[in-house]
């Protein structure tokens, strides 16, 4: 994309938006801060339009789930489990992370682990871990 189609873009957005997002000097344009408060939003927004196009049909997901698991999961219910979702998703490749439940939280939270079945920790989660 060039420049001025650039350019031209955030003159839109700022027009259909009623507000300026940019100060401008000569050449240079810096955000201002109604540009800084729109950045999370338009993130969101982003994020939004990206969930837009997974699949309900679960069939059809693939990829690597990192699954972080505690010791009495992995012999109980994770067995029929990690079968059951090979038949629904045989394209999705589950990974076992075993663990011990602080240590899986704390993946989760860095994105080591996409999920994990763990014993709940004597800690106040946040809204983000609570059971679904």
């Amino acid at each position: 994309m060039t420049q001025s189609a650039v350019s031209a873009q955030i003159r839109n957005l700022e027009q259909a938006l009623g507000i300026r997002l940019f100060d401008r000097t000569g050449r240079q344009a810096l955000l201002n801060a109604a540009g800084q408060r729109a950045i999370p939003m338009a993130r969101e927004m982003l994020e939004t339009f990206s969930r837009m196009a997974i699949s309900d049909d679960v069939s059809e997901y693939r990829g690597e789930l990192k699954i972080g698991a505690v010791a009495t999961v992995q012999t109980g219910l994770l067995p029929q489990a990690l079968l059951r979702l090979r038949q629904q998703a045989p394209r999705l490749e589950p990974k076992l992370v075993p663990g011990v439940s602080l240590n899986l939280l704390s993946q989760v939270d860095t994105g080591e682990v996409d999920l994990a079945i763990m014993i709940k920790p004597p800690l106040n989660c946040p809204r983000s871990c609570q059971r679904k």
